[in-house]
């Protein structure tokens, strides 16, 4: 059985951002991001905690359903509530599914 999801359920706005990259006065690349889109999401939020150089951090867990979208990969970042979160996985739920499940990290609190 597939992952079952109502289009009201898609309540919050998202900005998805894909990077870009830029060559400064002295030839040296660096990354700025560029929006791609404005859409609506569900967004389901998580604390998780991991153990990073010996040391406990709570981080924030995200994960963000969307209409898949061509080109996206794991490069890209997904803005919610004003604060950048890095793209860990994509699951694409299957050929014919419209909506992709993205898996977002962040390590402030969203």
């Amino acid at each position: 059985m597939a992952d079952v999801w109502h289009i009201g359920e898609f309540d919050e706005r998202v900005v998805i951002q894909r990077p870009v990259s830029v060559r400064g006065d002295q030839g040296q690349k660096t990354r700025t991001w560029e929006t791609h889109s404005c859409v609506w999401a569900r967004v389901i939020r998580d604390v998780s905690r991991m153990i990073d150089n010996g040391n406990l951090e709570d981080g924030r867990s995200i994960e963000c359903h969307i209409y898949k979208i061509p080109g996206l990969d794991t490069r890209w970042r997904v803005v919610v509530d004003g604060v950048p979160c890095d793209i860990r996985s994509i699951d694409m739920g299957g050929r014919l599914s419209p909506v992709c499940v993205l898996s977002l990290y962040t390590p402030e609190s969203v």
